[in-house]
């Protein structure tokens, strides 16, 4: 349903009731949407046998909107963890756990969250399992997320239904939401997140996300 554990306890009711609605149970084809699973994906992969399509999106547009929206930016919920500690390093450890602005340590989040899951994507697919890495700018593109779903084997008709089912869903939200373009980022924000990006190596999103969107190249 898409609801965040930082979504207040009114709000996730009002989430609940909105979507109840739509719980087909007789429906052949589920999606089931994580924001916050970066770090579980090799075991999701393993566990259960679903194709699994990640989706990563520029990092400045990702810490405004969290910045707009008070996300968790505690980074010591992921240093405190030993496996991620040893994967960063002590030099990117200490570095994490120093940052003291929000937007940095909002910063420390994704770059953790998605270098551990680029990793785990890897390792996924070399063992033969169904992952489709994807740019959250290029599924935004008119008919991706159609070819998408058609890859996932959903006919012609459950791709018509999602899609007049997901233009409703956008009118209703974009009725009730204002905008998180660019709101929370100003020139000083943005060179102190691109010091993170960089202590990190994942400064330049195109090359990050080189090995993304095969499935929309014909």
């Amino acid at each position: 349903m898409g609801i965040s554990i930082e979504t207040g306890f009114g709000r996730k009711a009002i989430q609940f009731l909105y979507n109840l609605p739509k719980l087909k149970f007789w429906a052949i084809h589920r999606v089931v949407k994580f924001i916050q699973a970066n770090l579980m994906l090799e075991w999701i992969g393993e566990s259960f046998d679903y194709p699994i399509v990640f989706v990563i999106r520029n990092p400045y547009a990702v810490i405004s909107s969290q910045l707009n929206m008070g996300w968790d930016h505690r980074v010591e919920h992921y240093t405190c963890q030993e496996n991620v500690r040893k994967m960063l390093g002590e030099s990117l450890t200490n570095f994490s756990e120093s940052l003291v602005t929000i937007e940095q340590k909002l910063t420390a989040r994704w770059c953790i969250e998605n270098l551990i899951a680029i990793k785990q994507i890897d390792s996924l697919q070399r063992a033969g399992k169904s992952v489709i890495p994807v740019t959250y700018e290029n599924l935004q593109e008119d008919g991706n997320l159609e070819l998408i779903l058609r890859t996932l084997g959903y006919s012609d008709d459950d791709v018509v239904a999602v899609g007049l089912n997901m233009a409703r869903r956008e009118r209703w939200r974009s009725s009730r939401r204002k905008s998180t373009k660019g709101i929370g980022l100003n020139s000083e924000r943005e060179s102190r997140i691109k010091i993170v990006l960089d202590r990190f190596s994942m400064e330049s999103y195109q090359e990050l996300t080189d090995d993304f969107d095969s499935i929309f190249v014909s």
